[in-house]
C-alpha cells in the first residue's frame, strides 16, 4: 500500500508485516494530538488506572484502538491511521507524565516494613489506594474511582508528606529524649 493518506487505522491489519512495520515506525514519530480531549489528570481515577494496566504488556494494533477508544469514548478504526497514531502518541505522553507523577509518591520501605512483608500489598495495585481512601468501606469504592485522577493524586501526595513529617517528628522526639 503506497497511498499513506487514504489508509484507515482499521486497514493497517491488511498490510504485509513489512508495510505494517513501516507504518508503525512512521506513526510513532507523528506529533501528538489530543483531539480536544482533556488531560488525563482530569479523567476518572479508575479509568486512568485501567489505562495504565493496559500498558503492562506489549501493545498491538487492536490494543492501540482499545486504548484510544477508552479515552476518546468513540470508535477510532475508521479514522485515518495517522490521526489515530497522533492521538495514541498524545496518550503515551500523558501516560508517561502520570507514571512520573506516581513515582514521586514512592517511599522506600523501612527494614522493619520489609521484614513484615509490605511487598505483599503490591499485588493489589490501585485497589489498595482505593480501599485506603474509602477507609475500607466497599460502598465508597465506586465514588473514589469516579473522582478525578488529580484529586486522588493530590490526596496521596498529602498522605506522603504527612507520613514523612510524622516520621521525622518522631525521630526528633526520640533523639531529644535520649
Amino acid at each position: 500500500m503506497t497511498d499513506y493518506s487514504n489508509c484507515s487505522f482499521e486497514n493497517l491489519s491488511l498490510l504485509s508485516v513489512e508495510e505494517l512495520n513501516l507504518y508503525i515506525t512512521t506513526g510513532l514519530l507523528i506529533t501528538p494530538n489530543d483531539w480536544g480531549v482533556k488531560s488525563l489528570d482530569d479523567f476518572e481515577y479508575g479509568k486512568v488506572m485501567e489505562l495504565l494496566m493496559m500498558f503492562d504488556k506489549d501493545i498491538n494494533l487492536e490494543d492501540m484502538a482499545k486504548i484510544c477508544e477508552l479515552i476518546y469514548e468513540k470508535p477510532v478504526n475508521l479514522k485515518k491511521w495517522y490521526y489515530v497514531f497522533a492521538f495514541y502518541n498524545w496518550i503515551l505522553s500523558e501516560v508517561k507524565a502520570i507514571e512520573d507523577k506516581l513515582k514521586t509518591l514512592y517511599i522506600a520501605p523501612t527494614s522493619e516494613e520489609s521484614q513484615a512483608g509490605i511487598e505483599n500489598f503490591q499485588e493489589f495495585g490501585a485497589f489498595a489506594t482505593i480501599d485506603r481512601l474509602a477507609g475500607g468501606d466497599v460502598l465508597k469504592y465506586d465514588a473514589i474511582e469516579r473522582m478525578p485522577f488529580n484529586l486522588i493524586f493530590t490526596k496521596m501526595k498529602l498522605n506522603k508528606v504527612t507520613y514523612e513529617f510524622d516520621d521525622n517528628l518522631r525521630k526528633i522526639y526520640l533523639a531529644k529524649n535520649r
